[in-house]
């Protein structure tokens, strides 16, 4: 019995053949020869995200942070030309 990753193998390589030999037979590369070809990796892509093993995640606790305790300067962002940035020209 084949697995997922060999059947997409498969599909790949057979997409592959059949753009090659269209390309032979139209003696150019059309656009459909292009796009079989581009339509490669979509197989294999598949097989490989769907491999993956889940793993549940634990919960975790996230604290809450009051706006009081963040310390802010009042002044505010301040004049760009004192700091030395210069003026952009648009």
């Amino acid at each position: 019995m084949m697995n997922a990753r060999n059947v997409s193998i498969l599909i790949s390589i057979s997409l592959v053949i059949t753009s090659v030999s269209l390309m032979f037979v139209e003696q150019e590369a059309t656009t459909e020869s292009w796009a079989i070809l581009l339509l490669t990796p979509f197989p294999i892509a598949f097989a490989l995200s769907r491999s993956q093993v889940s793993h549940n995640v634990e919960d975790v606790e996230v604290p809450i942070w009051n706006e009081d305790e963040v310390e802010s300067s009042e002044e505010g962002i301040g004049d760009p030309i004192e700091a030395g940035f210069d003026v952009p020209v648009l």
